[in-house]
């Protein structure tokens, strides 16, 4: 269940008259609010603006990577970082031919047991870009995110880490970003309006201290959802989250 510091949830609260309207005169208590509506709205919000956290992980050839948590749900950014400098075997027989003729005798080391360099160091510097030039011009690098199976795989013909943005929701409100709480209180009451305007569509509530108006609740709905989600939609695109 969502857990939520009773002053926002009291904010939220307040587009069904909340104090003057009570939890003893709404068709469902404030514990089922939070499971069925203030959850949906949270859950939405990941969806746009996820939570992020990075990993990486070395790769070589083919690749299998499982999320890491529960609650990571998909991925927001995937990208390789090959190895600088060095005769990396890559697994692609054709940078691995030049790699290995480029560490021949090609530049050769001729400095003669003497501290004279003779241009060694910058020869070493352009055989080093040489080899990367020709690692990156060849490189092959697919992966895909399978979501209903919590994982990454992929394939990759060189040596290099993965760099992995992972993105996740939370059931802790302390976890909605501050500059977004207010459009997350106002997708909430959304949510609310919405479920109990369509309620008192079909039947009236006895004994309650205000007769209200599903019409102008369902309203109200509409344009706070548009309201956010407009605004959202200006930010960033939404992150699927699949079941």
């Amino acid at each position: 269940m969502i857990i939520i510091p009773d002053d926002k949830f009291n904010q939220i609260m307040t587009c069904m008259g909340y104090p003057f309207i009570t939890e003893k005169d709404l068709e469902i208590d404030f514990t089922q609010i939070k499971e069925m509506l203030i959850s949906q709205a949270v859950l939405d919000y990941y969806r746009w603006f996820p939570i992020e956290s990075y990993t990486t992980v070395e790769v070589a050839t083919t690749f299998e990577i499982p999320f890491p948590s529960p609650e990571v749900f998909s991925v927001k950014d995937l990208r390789i970082a090959t190895r600088k400098g060095g005769a990396q075997i890559t697994g692609n027989a054709f940078v691995d031919e030049r790699m290995i003729q480029s560490t021949g005798g090609k530049y050769g080391r001729g400095m003669y047991g003497t501290r004279n360099g003779y241009g060694f160091e910058t020869a070493m510097i352009s055989r080093r870009a040489e080899v990367q030039s020709t690692i990156d011009s060849n490189k092959a690098f697919k992966w895909r995110v399978l979501e209903n199976q919590k994982k990454i795989t992929g394939f990759t013909n060189v040596v290099g880490t993965v760099e992995i943005v992972w993105a996740a929701w939370s059931e802790d409100w302390q976890y909605v970003a501050f500059s977004r709480q207010n459009d997350v209180i106002k997708l909430c009451q959304a949510k609310i309006l919405d479920y109990f305007g369509r309620l008192r569509q079909q039947q009236s509530v006895p004994d309650a201290p205000v007769e209200l108006n599903g019409e102008v609740l369902i309203e109200r709905a509409k344009e706070l959802n548009e309201e956010v989600y407009n605004k959202w939609k200006s930010y960033t695109t939404p992150i699927l989250m699949r079941g």
